[in-house]
């Protein structure tokens, strides 16, 4: 698989999730969050204000074959 088809499997699967936390009803605050560390891929906050973090692994064709 090359970057560009590595890219793109790993952007559907983070939009999967962010669509997944909102059909649960929670909020998208924020998503793709570039840090020294890492990248946060979202952040979402329930009904009641409580706020989830949400760092995946790599997307990896394995996982969804």
């Amino acid at each position: 698989m090359n970057y560009q088809d590595q890219w793109e499997l790993g952007r559907a699967g983070e939009h999967a999730a962010i669509r997944w936390y909102e059909d649960e009803g929670y909020t998208l605050l924020g998503h793709r969050q570039r840090m020294r560390a890492g990248e946060i891929d979202a952040v979402v906050e329930d009904e009641d204000g409580l706020s989830l973090i949400h760092i995946s692994e790599p997307t990896r064709q394995e996982a969804i074959s």
